[in-house]
């Protein structure tokens, strides 16, 4: 009802309607803290209350609000022009409530630059002037700072003035007015002026003066309270205008502090004042235009407007002969006036009707016409959001089942993609209040959560609210929940967006609304909105202005009186709810025709909608209203089908005959075009456009104009469609049938489909940027210096900047009309919708005049412009938007409507390929390429002669130049431009990485260098010059195809890339860079094997592997060395492969610590593995040919020409440890035994480095006899006897053993003594860990312990015992190549520690087993005569005593089968030398009680031996005798 309302008092003519700017909810406010130095007080100013106000100082526009909900905050924006939009906002908290007043004024500072200065009052009477420094400089929370504050308080004159009614502030003073109708005047002219002291009171009748003026003024009783006070300054005198309660009207001067003018303004007895407005003053005229409001005493609810004409003579004393002049008065039916704006001379009044209406009254001052109402932004958002009697939702439900009869169930999203499409527009979604309601549906989302939702985030949010309120599955319940969100969203949009003011700019001419929570601008409507609402005045100067003598006549103005007449018959038949469906269809993602479209339309104005779809309602709406309802259905349908062939009968009458109807619709529909073209003959003056304001402006405003054009061009296209329709029932012949249909209905389509768009670009928000990445802040950087493209800059997102506004920033940048300096103003009220038409003109058509088609030669242009600016999805949408309507024209294209085919092509390809660039699905990912990818080809299967429209891309993308454009034959041209195509799109793939897509149009673009080159040779163009331009070309694109199989890990098709390749040098480089890249990526197999032949190029990839391995640095990996190995080992090149990994062998020797610094055991083990395999390598090889020719290899790596990448050189650190140092030079041959030798050398040094052995040179060039000793040391005895066996013969192999196992008995018995170890009886021990003589234990027991000494045996040591058995396994090994090592061992022994007792193994190889034999004491090497004189040596008689002992018993005691042996010639030998040794040093020993026994026994066994060789003796020569006899 309430809206009904606004809809019937907006009825008619609307002068202006609102434009919205800016809302509170873009807005940062920054909350800035005042203290105050009094304490709040009793109240005596009036109580705060919703209001505001402007203030116009220099260019910028001023704006303070004040919240009656929290009277503590005043509100305080900028807006200029001069500068982007002020996204800023101050937000004052002062500790007490103000009073609705505020003022805003420069005040001069020492006669430098005036300071911005803001007085607000509490309702305590505290004054607070506060200097406003610009808003960047204040931080949120913040305290103002007190030099910054000027304050005092009121409270001694309220007293005087018994209660203070009203204030008025300017550049020097504050005034006050109080209720007993007294004013004082306090200077604001610098802060330390702001006492109380020099305050002065303006009375009546002062000095002599004051009886005369009071016989003067009229009425003699003195004026009531003070209700409205105001400063101007008139003849460079500071004026107060006074207006008491009871209409008395004064003026002051405030300078002269001298009364100047009294009269009452009060038309009626019992009325009183309410408020005063006063324009500027005229200089000119010298007229001030006052406007007073007053209400009924009697009638409350009647208020009266008075507008007077003050006039002040020019001249000394002319204020003094001022004159009031009644211009007009305007009574107020219904409502009270919030607010009156006087300019120009024109009025705007706004006015509250109460329960939550408003209206804005414009009029002129002078002159008896009617006041009008203007259209809010209640109506246009009432609008969108499908609120008011005219919106019939189960309408929508039957059209949605007519235009899609196959889908039973209405819940889909295309149906909620109406309601999102309404709901996200500029000027309706505030996001504050979306919020809000989502919060009371339980979707609790916090502020900077919400601000970071994407479209699609929120669409998901708003769903879920709705599901969570309507459960099931029923469409219908749907359609409830967003029936119900529309209605709570206008219901919180009304009450938070309540005006609190007028806007009045005058320097500019701004007119406009101030609301709570946003700020708009009021314009004029336009011809365009004109004749959409049927104003035949409009329509006959427009049609007046149509050339070749066209004019128009009162028969044609009656013609399209009927025409209007049946359009608004045809659209409210429909509905509003179908009509909104008829737009949505067009723009909604589920596509629908404009042809197909009209036909559903049309068959509804046919035959109506299908009654048997209610059936699918009965349950939402009843058996019984749903019958109802399809009655009420079919009455409609018979009645409007009667009326409307009346008035097609009485539109055929006006034109008297369908062919002048035909001609004079044609004439409207031409007012369409001329007046795009000519936007408007009054236009004088260049309007200028600056800042993001007036961008916002006009993109709203375009906004409005586009949708009326689109409303009208529907309404008119159904209208003619019913009459083609309809043609036999009306009369009209065939002729005029073929005039619609062939030439109205196309015109009428495309300027449909213009305003479609353009409306479309206006509502649409531009897409969020995707997550910033390294190649995003590197292009934000600029380092190119083109900053100019992005015409955008600042926060985007949802709610704030449209396409609209991207384009029309690339029309203020590059339009010269516009580049002259402006005033810094917002555009005027009037300026408005001209600068908006001058955009639109330059949207359908450029900045030249076409002929028809408009908008399609457009089409590119603007997509370019939206393709800078990264809009790639909207610019999709775009394009198929046109693409649709454009599929379904049924004309011929020519050739420029094709290469406008393909530009979209292109277009839409890049689009596709740059969100594919940004998706991060994989599988939408690859269906956008692949679908990229044929849009490219489709654009390129029409391609014709070089054309100025896709010129226009290329020049975009910087395409290079590759053919020469002045090429005569047209097959020529068509050809390089199709190679100009290919080439370009290859690109676009190539930046975007997609090389799959890249390598099919590099293919491409290869199929068409022959046929461009041939057409150059048919041209007269040199032979060889077009030979070899045909070769660059192909040599560059395949290598550009070689990069892409590259790049997608395609390497045979790489490969044949390169031998297909007819440019021998780019062939070469790619063959390195394929080389290169295969190493890179470990992939070697493919690079050696023998699948790639390398036909012709064979020696050439050996060449470069050789080079990349001389001069790549020798830790790289994979190795070069190692992978020329494998490619030679593939290709049966024993020699050449064993040459690669011991020159890889030797390179580590020589780099891989010094230079490379590698760790010492990663560079031998290298080395190790590189001679093996040159030594299996080499095994390959005939024995006759297994070496290598060092200088005949060297050659092959030396290159013809220096190499492109040059030797690392490495610096070297002066306290650095220098490990190695080349002395030796490589040899020129080397064989298989060399080769051995060094491997066995450099295992050697890998085992000690293993084993932590630390030297100088190890690593380097180490001699074999040194590596021998430290293996030794190191325990690492297998490899040391390797050594010795390879590198040593004959006596000098026996000398190394001897060196190593004396290292090895040393060892022993260092490992030994180092434990620390005490020398135990063998009784004591375990058996296990007996290690003594066995043989020995008796004669020990018997005699006691021998002279202490050190025994292996007598400890536990796992290390010492495997020592011990390691020596005695080599020792037992290696004693048949050099009998006397266990000699050197037991040697080394006894000399490191005399008392030492051999071990039993070691004495058992002395005597050749565990027991004495009988044959004595002789042998070979070390034999027990040997160990006899050992011990000797080193003072072991004990153990001699007993050994000779053992011997000599057993050659005594031999068994009579064995005495025959002693008969025999030498058949034992004892060392007798060393027997008498023996004796000697017995006799000498003190021990008389263990010596004299063993001496006793030795002399015994001596004497039986003697005489049993004596016996023998004579036994042998009497058997001589015998014989002989």
């Amino acid at each position: 009802i309430i809206l009904a309302f606004v809809l019937e008092r907006a009825g008619g003519e609307l002068p202006a309607m609102e434009v919205p700017l800016v809302g509170s909810d873009v807005i940062q406010w920054i909350q800035v803290k005042v203290l105050s130095k009094f304490v709040p007080g009793t109240p005596c100013c009036p109580p705060p209350r919703d209001c505001s106000g402007t203030a116009s100082i220099g260019n910028s526009l001023f704006l303070w609000r004040l919240h009656a909900a929290s009277p503590a905050v005043l509100e305080l924006l900028q807006l200029s022009s001069e500068n982007e939009m002020q996204r800023s906002g101050l937000k004052l908290l002062v500790e007490e409530p103000l009073s609705p007043f505020a003022a805003i004024f420069l005040r001069e500072v020492d006669q430098q630059k005036g300071v911005l200065c803001l007085c607000v009052i509490t309702i305590s009477g505290v004054v607070y002037s506060i200097s406003v420094k610009p808003f960047h400089y204040y931080q949120n929370g913040s305290i103002l700072e007190q030099v910054d504050i000027a304050q005092f308080s009121l409270l001694d004159d309220i007293a005087h003035l018994n209660h203070i009614t009203a204030f008025a502030s300017g550049g020097a003073y504050l005034c006050v007015g109080g209720q007993n109708g007294s004013i004082i005047c306090y200077p604001l002219g610098h802060p330390e002026d702001i006492v109380q002291g020099l305050s002065f009171e303006l009375r009546d009748g002062d000095a002599r003066f004051g009886r005369l003026w009071s016989l003067i003024t009229r009425g003699s009783k003195v004026a009531g309270e003070i209700k409205c006070l105001t400063l101007q300054l008139c003849q460079d005198k500071t004026v107060l205008f006074v207006l008491h309660n009871d209409g008395s009207f004064k003026l002051w001067d405030l300078a002269n502090r001298r009364h100047l003018f009294s009269c009452n303004l009060s038309g009626t007895t019992g009325s009183f004042a309410k408020m005063m407005r006063i324009n500027e003053f005229d200089e000119n005229t010298g007229i001030v235009q006052i406007a007073s409001v007053f209400c009924g005493i009697l009638d409350n609810s009647r208020e009266m407007i008075q507008i007077h004409d003050f006039h002040i003579p020019q001249g000394d004393g002319g204020i003094f002969r001022s004159s009031l002049t009644l211009q007009r008065t305007l009574p107020c039916e219904e409502g009270t006036v919030v607010d009156v704006k006087l300019f120009a001379e024109s009025y705007w009044v706004l006015q509250d009707l109460g329960t939550g209406l408003f209206a804005l009254i414009y009029g002129n001052i002078k002159g008896d016409e009617v006041p009008q109402h203007c259209a809010l932004l209640e109506i246009e958002v009432a609008d969108q959001l499908l609120q008011g009697p005219d919106y019939d939702w189960d309408d929508l439900i039957l059209m949605w089942q007519t235009m899609f009869p196959d889908v039973k169930d209405i819940r889909t999203p295309s149906l909620s993609e109406i309601f999102f499409s309404r709901l996200f527009q500029p000027g309706v979604l505030q996001q504050n209040l979306l919020r809000e309601l989502l919060a009371t549906r339980n979707r609790q989302i916090v502020e900077y959560t919400f601000s970071a939702l994407t479209k699609d985030g929120l669409q998901k949010e708003i769903l879920a609210a709705i599901d969570a309120e309507n459960i099931g599955d029923n469409g219908f319940r749907l359609l409830s929940g967003w029936k119900t969100l529309y209605q709570d969203y206008f219901a919180s949009w009304t009450k938070s967006n309540v005006p609190y003011g007028l806007l009045l700019d005058s320097s500019s001419g701004t007119v406009g609304l101030i609301r709570r929570n946003s700020i708009s601008v009021l314009r004029f409507i336009g011809g365009i909105e004109q004749l959409h609402d049927g104003r035949t005045i409009y329509i006959q100067s427009k049609i007046d202005t149509i050339p070749s003598g066209r004019q128009g006549s009162c028969h044609e103005i009656s013609t399209l009186g009927a025409l209007h007449r049946c359009m608004e018959r045809i659209s409210k038949h429909l509905g509003k709810m179908a009509l909104a469906v008829f737009r949505h269809t067009l723009l909604g993602p589920k596509h629908i025709p404009l042809s197909h479209l009209t036909s559903i339309f049309l068959h509804l104005l046919d035959v109506g909608y299908d009654v048997t779809s209610l059936s699918h309602g009965i349950s939402h709406m009843g058996v019984d209203s749903a019958r109802q309802r399809g009655r009420d259905l079919r009455l409609r349908q018979r009645k409007f089908q009667l009326h409307m062939l009346c008035a097609l009968q009485d539109l055929r009458d006006a034109g008297s005959g369908w062919e002048k109807v035909v001609e004079a619709v044609g004439k409207y529909v031409e007012c369409f075009i001329y007046d795009m073209k000519d936007t408007n003959p009054r236009m004088t003056t260049k309007d200028w456009v600056h800042g993001n304001i007036n961008r916002r402006l006009i993109a709203k405003t375009t906004c409005q104009v586009s949708c009326s054009q689109f409303e009208a061009a529907r309404d008119l296209l159904l209208v003619l469609g019913y009459i083609v329709n309809v043609k036999g029932q009306v009369g009209i012949g065939p002729n005029e049938i073929s005039k619609i249909q062939l030439q109205l209905i196309p015109k009428v389509q495309e300027l449909l489909m213009f305003n479609l768009s353009l409306y479309w670009l206006t509502i649409t928000f531009v897409e969020l940027p995707p997550t910033e990445d390294f190649s995003s802040r590197l292009s934000s950087l600029n380092i190119d210096g083109n900053s100019s493209k992005k015409a955008c800059n600042g926060r985007i997102g949802l709610g704030e900047l449209t396409l609209c506004e991207i384009l029309l920033s690339s029309y203020l940048s590059t339009s010269a009309e516009w580049q002259t300096p402006n005033s810094g103003n917002v555009l005027s009220t009037e300026t408005l919708l001209r600068s908006a038409m001058k955009f639109i003109h330059w949207l359908f058509l450029g900045d030249k005049s076409h002929p028809l088609p408009f908008f399609s030669k457009r089409v590119v242009s603007l997509s370019i412009i939206l393709l800078q600016h990264g809009q790639y999805g909207a610019l999709e949408e775009f394009l198929s938007i046109i693409q649709d309507f454009a599929a379904q024209q049924k004309l011929t294209y020519t050739a420029h409507n094709v290469d406008e085919w393909s530009a979209h092509m292109q277009l839409l390809g890049f689009c596709l390929l740059a969100q594919a660039h940004t998706s991060l699905r994989g599988s939408f990912k690859e269906e956008q390429v692949a679908e990229a990818i044929r849009y490219f080809f489709r654009a390129a299967s029409s391609f014709g002669e070089p054309n100025d429209v896709l010129s226009a891309i290329f020049l975009e993308t910087g395409l290079r130049i590759l053919l020469p454009n002045d090429v005569t034959p047209a097959t020529a041209a068509a050809a390089a431009w199709k190679l100009h195509y290919f080439e370009w799109v290859m690109q676009i793939f190539e930046q975007y990485r997609l090389s799959d897509g890249a390598c099919q149009f590099a293919h491409a673009a290869l199929e068409q260098v022959d046929e461009a080159v041939g057409a150059l040779r048919e041209a007269r163009v040199e032979q060889s010059n077009a030979d070899s331009l045909a070769s660059t070309i192909k040599g560059r694109l395949w290598a550009n195809v070689f990069k892409f199989y590259l790049e997608l890990k395609l390497y045979r098709e790489a490969y044949c890339a390169i031998i297909s390749n007819p440019d021998s040098e780019s062939k070469y480089i790619c063959l390195r860079r394929f080389i290169v890249v295969l190493c890179e990526r470990r992939a070697t197999g493919v690079l050696c094997s023998i699948e790639l032949p390398y036909t012709g190029m064979l020696d050439r990839v050996e060449l470069e592997l050789a080079w990349k391995a001389q001069y790549a640095d020798i830790a790289s990996n994979p190795n070069p060395y190692k992978i020329l190995y494998s490619f030679h080992m593939y290709r049966h090149n024993w020699r050449s492969a064993a040459y690669c990994m011991y020159r890889y062998s030797v390179r580590m020797k020589e780099e891989g610590i010094s230079r490379a610094h590698l760790q010492l055991t990663f560079t031998l083990q290298e080395r190790v593995n590189g001679l093996v395999a040159a030594i299996n390598a080499l095994r390959l090889v005939s024995p006759s040919y297994a070496w290598i020719d060092m200088h005949s290899q060297n050659s092959l790596t030396k290159p013809c020409q220096a190499p492109t990448k040059r030797s690392r050189v490495h610096a070297e650190d002066d306290g650095a440890i220098v490990l190695y140092r080349s002395e030796s030079k490589i040899k020129q041959v080397v064989d298989l035994h060399e080769l051995e030798k060094e491997y066995t050398l450099t295992l050697a040094q890998l085992q000690l480095a293993q084993a932590n052995a630390m030297h100088p040179l190890l690593g380097g060039s180490l001699p074999p006899s040194d590596v021998l000793a430290l293996l030794a040391e190191s325990g690492v005895y297998e490899m040391a006897f390797s050594v010795v066996f390879l590198f040593w013969k004959n006596s000098s192999l026996k000398r190394e053993l001897e060196k190593v196992f004396r290292i090895m008995a040393e060892k022993c018995c260092i490992q030994q003594i180092q434990a620390g170890s005490l020398a135990v009886n063998q009784d004591s021990l375990e058996p296990s860990k007996k290690f003594l003589m066995e043989s020995f234990s008796e004669a020990i027991a018997l005699i006691g312990s021998p002279a202490s000494g050190v025994d292996s045996s007598t400890f536990d040591h796992s290390s010492g015992r495997n020592n011990w058995r390691m020596l005695q396994i080599y020792l037992e090994k290696y004693t048949r190549v050099h009998s006397g090592l266990p000699t050197v061992v037991a040697e080394t022994m006894l000399s490191i520690d005399r008392l030492m007792v051999l071990p039993v193994w070691l004495v058992n190889m002395f005597k050749g087993g565990r027991h004495a034999t009988a044959h004595g004491m002789a042998g070979q090497g070390a034999d027990p005569a040997a160990l006899l004189r050992l011990y000797l040596d080193f003072g072991h008689f004990t153990e001699a005593t007993f050994l000779l002992l053992e011997y000599i018993n057993a050659w005594a005691n031999l068994s009579p089968v064995d005495v025959i042996k002693r008969k025999r010639v030498c058949a034992i030998w004892f060392p007798y030398t060393l027997v008498d040794r023996l004796k000697c040093h017995l006799s000498k020993l003190k021990n008389i009680n263990q010596y004299e026994r063993l001496q006793s026994l030795l002399n015994s066994a001596l004497q039986k031996h003697f005489n049993q060789i004596n016996t023998d003796s004579n036994d042998i020569a009497s058997l001589v005798q015998r014989s002989s006899a």
